[in-house]
């Protein structure tokens, strides 16, 4: 007698792509379809296992019954019994792979996959100071299903600068946790022209007196979209940058030098007005001790030029820039100071300004320029080299050749201050830790009110 044919095991269900993980429901599965999902499982494993039985049964009945017929007959009715139990013990594995790789895709399904970074154990927060991380996401789809939830529940940051988001409108809600979306009820977005490319973003806690999403002086608007956002606050400016990178064989840095000389120029005018916090990736590893191969990678690699790091070492000295063909910076008029800005219900309004107050200030600056000053120059510090002048630590690991594993990497992602506020840094720390993405977090923990 035939052994019995058995249906093939459902396949699991794939997994969602990033685009249809980020508009799916993040709710999981009540209680009650849980529970029927895992009674179907057993009763299914039940009849596997019973049919099993009842076929190696028969097979053996036919073998007792033919010994008499000779010796023959008995091994081939034997060979006939492994071979029918080692099938059906392959299709209940085949079955049980196959219900554990669905299971495995609702969970996805039910929590996006965000399962990284759930025992963080990261320090308490320093007293009286705000803390403002910054993270290169490589994609809010995809490191939203490898750690962002979890990370931002353990760290809390009052601001957080996430860069190269890749999205073109804001996600709605902006996270499945009703609790952390609330936390964060200021968002101000910045997006390419380019479908899934760069991307900016500034979630706060607290509300600014004005925003903005330009690069004044720069003559590309497209080149500048989707990687600037400019929060003024009552003491400070804080800027968040995706800058250019110079690409593969520096195909790209002639873009890079462009942004650079407009950004200097943009960082230098807003120091003049108040103090600056600049973070984000700022593509560019300044000294040999921000990278792990520096000697290979000189002159060689985006990011490690001598155009680049003369670019950044200029924006923290102070140095001269060839700029006279330009006219001055064309700033915003400064918002008014007030302790109740106006209501924003909307996110992401590019360029928007809450109020104006041009008399006294321009009066004052009028003033200094009549009277014939010096200008100051505009100084800033790269907080986490000077908190650790010796370390060699980064910020960012190539997916190739497993090189966060083998400690291959670069610290391109900073917080650059005015000099006159340098001092307020109690604590800026790279999230060696933190996992989702090719970037890890950097933390400032700054004393005072922005």
């Amino acid at each position: 007698m035939p052994p019995r044919k058995r249906k093939a095991a459902p396949s699991a269900s794939p997994e969602p792509s990033d685009a249809e993980a980020e508009l799916g429901d993040a709710t999981p599965p009540p209680e009650s379809q849980l529970e029927s999902q895992s009674q179907s499982q057993s009763q299914s494993q039940s009849q596997s296992q019973s049919q099993t039985l009842e076929q190696s049964e028969e097979v053996q009945e036919e073998s007792e019954t033919s010994t008499g017929s000779g010796k023959g007959v008995k091994r081939r009715r034997t060979t006939t019994t492994i071979k029918t139990t080692t099938k059906t013990t392959k299709a209940k594995s085949t079955t049980a792979k196959s219900t554990k790789a669905s299971t495995s895709a609702n969970a996805v399904n039910a929590s996006s996959a965000d399962t990284s970074n759930t025992t963080l154990a990261l320090p308490p927060p320093t007293p009286n100071t705000l803390k403002i991380a910054a993270w290169n996401l490589c994609g809010w789809a995809a490191c939203s299903k490898k750690g962002l939830l979890p990370y931002l529940a353990a760290e809390r940051p009052d601001v957080l600068v996430l860069t190269e988001h890749k999205l073109n409108s804001a996600p709605w809600p902006l996270f499945p946790d009703p609790a952390l979306a609330a936390r964060y009820p200021h968002a101000y977005w910045a997006f390419a022209d380019k479908k899934g490319y760069s991307g900016t973003v500034i979630l706060s806690t607290l509300k600014p007196l004005s925003v903005s999403t330009a690069l004044p002086g720069h003559p590309d608007a497209a080149a500048v979209n989707g990687r600037i956002v400019t929060l003024e606050f009552p003491n400070t400016y804080l800027v968040g940058t995706y800058v250019v990178n110079a690409g593969e064989k520096l195909k790209t840095l002639d873009a890079k030098n462009e942004w650079n000389l407009h950004f200097t120029r943009y960082i230098r005018a807003l120091d003049a007005r108040k103090p600056v916090i600049w973070t984000g990736d700022l593509n560019v590893a300044p000294t040999a001790l921000d990278l792990a191969n520096a000697k290979r990678n000189w002159n060689k690699a985006a990011g490690y030029t001598e155009a680049e790091t003369s670019a950044y070492r200029r924006i923290l000295e102070g140095g001269a820039l060839d700029d006279g063909r330009f006219p001055p910076v064309p700033l915003p008029p400064l918002s008014r100071l007030s302790a109740a800005p106006a209501s924003d219900s909307e996110a992401g309004d590019k360029d928007k300004e809450i109020g104006g107050e041009e008399d006294k200030r321009e009066g004052e600056e009028e003033e200094e320029e009549e009277g014939g000053g010096e200008t100051k120059l505009a100084i800033f510090k790269d907080v986490w080299r000077d908190l650790h002048p010796t370390t060699q630590a980064y910020t960012y690991f190539s997916y190739r050749f497993n090189c966060r594993a083998k400690g291959i990497g670069w610290r391109l992602d900073m917080f650059v201050l005015s000099e006159r506020i340098a001092g307020r840094a109690k604590t800026c720390e790279i999230r060696g830790d933190v996992y989702g993405s090719d970037h890890v977090p950097l933390v400032l923990e700054l004393e005072g009110e922005l």
